[in-house]
């Protein structure tokens, strides 16, 4: 019995961390190896708010090899669910040749927790923000039809 909960907690220890990335925010590319085979990779990009340890994450980018999953959620215009490898740390980058800056998370799970938690308060405003919104538009019809309401008794 202990053998088997050994056995699970290691599993549990392995599990890949994921996260679904705003469509805009994965841009697909090809890679050519230098024995000449291709490769589908994504280019994706940290959307900007996003912050780990007080550090704003966006703009940097990270490269990825691209699964037929993931090709298929971008090409739908659906939100893209990138996985990573549990110990490897992502290697984010930002800008080219000697203004290229980099970062190295240690942790992908960090990454998917800011990046989860930054995709939650962009969809909480967005939903407030349309409330607010049809709101105000119902005011504004009910103010057109006492308007013609108030034309209508003159």
């Amino acid at each position: 019995m202990a053998q088997e909960d050994s056995r699970q907690e290691g599993r549990r220890a392995e599990r890949w961390a994921r996260v679904n990335f705003p469509n805009k925010f994965v841009h697909p590319h090809e890679y050519t190896a230098r024995d000449g085979r291709v490769f589908d990779k994504m280019f994706v990009s940290i959307p900007p708010g996003v912050t780990l340890n007080g550090v704003d994450l966006g703009g940097y980018a990270f490269d990825h090899f691209a699964k037929p999953r993931e090709i298929e959620q971008k090409a739908n215009g659906r939100p893209v669910a990138i996985n990573f490898r549990p110990g490897e740390p992502v290697r984010l980058f930002r800008g080219v040749g000697p203004e290229r800056r980099t970062l190295e998370i240690s942790n992908p799970w960090d990454l998917c927790r800011a990046v989860k938690a930054h995709n939650d308060e962009y969809a909480r405003s967005r939903q407030e923000a349309a409330a607010m919104s049809a709101e105000a538009s119902q005011v504004d019809w009910l103010q057109c039809i006492r308007q013609s309401d108030e034309g209508r008794m003159t």
